[in-house]
């Protein structure tokens, strides 16, 4: 936390500094992919919700790709408190934190094969600076585009560190009376807390005394998935910017699949890869129609030939 909070207040700084410089929207994102990677959740769904609010620079299908990546824990998280519950030493915190990485990419790349059928673009009648039509915009947009100034910035840093604290002791209460009015397995214990909140759930598994390249896979699917409470956090601002939240939920199961299967292998079990290999390839066989353009057309009446028609989803854009 009192690294966390300077760090979304910084980069929350330099996204709309530069976004209002009018560079390209692929930049823009890939910056807060990868800021949102290193910060870890909920830095990264503030960030896209800060450019698609500030500029439209990001369509619905980038949107939901990248909430994929950024929805990780940060780097020190897995290097220091992970490694620490474990009782390893560096190397494995680095295999964990390769695998989780890697997994959240991934993740991204199987989602952008679920929106295969999406429309690249879409219509922002909300941001009339910035041509969605267009990687960038011109100068006289850009002027327009006012960057976060200090306050603001940490103003939304600490309202996003509030909603942060808040789901990890929301999911943290329902977790203990959970365990104290249910009798459970010790094993059924560690599932829930994972399942719940992300931080209790790897700390019950460090507490099992398992070998570490069985705990560590164990550790790295818990932190990939992420939880219900870190699910949330992100939730309250990818919902504000057109992510479906049932696609995001979907694609950190697979993350957390993947995350396992990747950090076994790199552990030293060759069935990993197999494994990984087995979700990717099943993960990405569906194709997700899009709902905003999925409108019904009335037949032609016979002799009648079809006009063809913008989408209701895209009535609102000057272009039509």
């Amino acid at each position: 936390m009192p690294t966390l909070f300077p760090f979304v207040t910084m980069s929350l700084m330099l996204v709309s500094g530069l976004g209002s410089l009018g560079l390209p929207n692929k930049t823009l994102t890939a910056l807060s992919v990868a800021l949102g990677m290193m910060g870890g959740s909920p830095s990264g769904a503030r960030l896209l919700a800060q450019l698609r609010n500030q500029s439209g620079g990001l369509s619905r299908r980038a949107a939901q790709c990248a909430a994929a990546c950024v929805t990780t824990a940060s780097p020190m998280f897995i290097l220091a408190t992970l490694t620490g519950w474990l009782g390893s030493g560096r190397d494995t915190g680095l295999i964990m934190l390769a695998a989780h990485e890697l997994a959240a990419i991934l993740a991204g790349l199987v989602c952008l094969s679920w929106t295969r059928r999406w429309t690249k673009t879409d219509p922002l009648p909300d941001y009339s600076t910035r041509d969605s039509s267009r990687d960038s915009i011109n100068p006289a947009q850009a002027a327009q585009m006012k960057p976060l100034s200090l306050g603001e910035a940490i103003a939304q840093a600490a309202s996003a560190m509030l909603a942060m604290c808040g789901c990890m002791a929301l999911f943290n209460a329902a977790l203990t009376v959970a365990i104290a009015r249910i009798t459970l397995p010790p094993r059924a214990v560690v599932i829930i807390a994972a399942a719940l909140e992300m931080t209790g759930g790897c700390a019950r598994i460090g507490a099992m005394n398992l070998p570490a390249a069985t705990a560590a896979p164990m550790m790295c699917a818990a932190v990939t998935f992420g939880s219900a409470s870190v699910f949330m956090q992100n939730a309250a601002y990818l919902s504000t910017i057109g992510v479906r939240l049932s696609i995001q939920a979907a694609a950190r199961v697979t993350a957390g699949a993947l995350a396992w299967a990747l950090c076994s292998a790199m552990m030293g079990n060759p069935a990993g890869w197999i494994a990984a290999a087995c979700v990717l390839a099943a993960a990405a066989i569906p194709a997700i129609p899009d709902k905003s353009t999925n409108v019904k057309e009335a037949r032609p009446a016979p002799g009648q030939t079809r006009q063809a028609r913008a989408p209701a989803a895209f009535t609102s854009d000057p272009a039509y």
